[in-house]
């Protein structure tokens, strides 16, 4: 069995396990006065969850820490993991927000003026706590945190699978609806002002071989491919293929 010292030990992901079975115990006494109808589940929708009708009301996700107050700053891995799993359940159910309750508990700490400090009931701002995660998506150089971003900006593939066959069909609804438009006009844009960049050959190549079809879902591949490319040129210079750079 692991020790504390290793937070993918054994031990740390029985003290994870161990967490959520107590949290899902109290808030099930909590919540039997006034809601006697609700079954509380844990690792069905997600790591805890009150559920009614076999439908979850209340998704609760567990970030436990050993040996460590933890870490709840804009650029969290445990806050960006939370919000892909969230996306990701939105994606299958658009209407999920509406009905349901999305809630992050955690041992870390929130800084003051962070985006989850943000997203606290009280005092909660969701446009200036939208701005803090961009900002924070687009400067980090995590390879989960840019695949969440991703997911956010609504620019996600979304799987599909039959038997031994998957491939992607397309792009979530999940995510912020103003940034993914905004990413498809700029993405249109770019085919315009820069033709001879190795993204717009590769999306005039994908156009060509498919007969002149699939044009508006090549662009949403398009967009997707941008904002990873933009991100790499603003976080580390990296210049995109072909493109024509002018000086300010």
């Amino acid at each position: 069995m692991g020790t504390t010292d290793n937070p993918h030990g054994a031990a740390a992901s029985a003290m994870g396990y161990l967490f959520q079975c107590r949290y899902a115990l109290l808030a099930g006494l909590r919540a039997v006065p006034d809601r006697p109808e609700l079954m509380i589940s844990i690792e069905k929708f997600d790591d805890v969850a009150f559920e009614a009708n076999g439908e979850p009301t209340d998704l609760i996700q567990t970030k436990h820490h050993i040996d460590k107050a933890g870490d709840l700053s804009d650029g969290s891995v445990d806050l960006w993991k939370t919000m892909a799993i969230w996306l990701k359940t939105v994606a299958e159910d658009i209407e999920a927000p509406f009905r349901t309750s999305f809630v992050l508990l955690t041992t870390a700490n929130a800084p003051d003026k962070s985006a989850a400090s943000l997203l606290r009931m009280r005092e909660r701002d969701e446009e200036a706590a939208d701005k803090l995660l961009m900002a924070a998506a687009k400067s980090s150089k995590n390879k989960r945190i840019r695949d969440a971003c991703a997911a956010y900006a609504g620019l996600a593939p979304t799987p599909w699978q039959s038997g031994s066959v998957a491939r992607e069909q397309g792009v979530s609804k999940a995510g912020n609806p103003r940034l993914r438009t905004t990413l498809l006009q700029l993405a249109w844009l770019w085919l315009r002002h820069q033709p001879q960049s190795a993204l717009a050959r590769w999306f005039h190549e994908r156009v060509r071989r498919n007969g002149g079809r699939l044009r508006k879902s090549t662009i949403v591949a398009l967009a997707r491919k941008l904002l990873v490319a933009l991100w790499k040129y603003v976080t580390a210079g990296v210049v995109i293929d072909g493109a024509v750079v002018r000086a300010a």
